[in-house]
């Protein structure tokens, strides 16, 4: 083989090599990008998760605790409906055996005269 021979060879051979290299470096510019671009979503997700924890934590618990102090004020209210209700049910109980003891009385004082 010739000088020009083994020049032009190993020439050919550079030049595939840096096709191949122009190749990677593409490769890895578009890997890059999508990197990139995957940060930039990450980031995104990073944003509102950190939004919804600030709504979690000013707005939904605060309404939560609001709501709960309302209802066990209410089950307070419906605990002292039901105490007047059992006092009222016992007046009831009371003012019909007493209704009984007049009605005997009087029976008792009609069969007397």
């Amino acid at each position: 083989m010739s000088n020009d021979e083994i020049i032009r060879a190993i020439y050919e051979e550079m030049r595939s090599h840096t096709e191949e290299m122009g190749g990677v470096k593409t490769s890895m510019r578009e890997l890059l990008e999508r990197i990139d671009h995957l940060e930039e979503e990450v980031d995104e997700i990073d944003r509102k998760v950190r939004s919804m924890n600030l709504t979690l934590e000013n707005e939904t618990n605060r309404n939560i605790t609001i709501i709960a102090e309302g209802h066990l004020d209410l089950s307070r209210k419906l605990d002292e409906a039901l105490k007047i209700d059992q006092e009222k049910e016992m007046v009831l109980l009371r003012l019909n055996h007493v209704e009984a003891e007049i009605k005997r009385i009087k029976e008792a004082m009609g069969s007397v005269a």
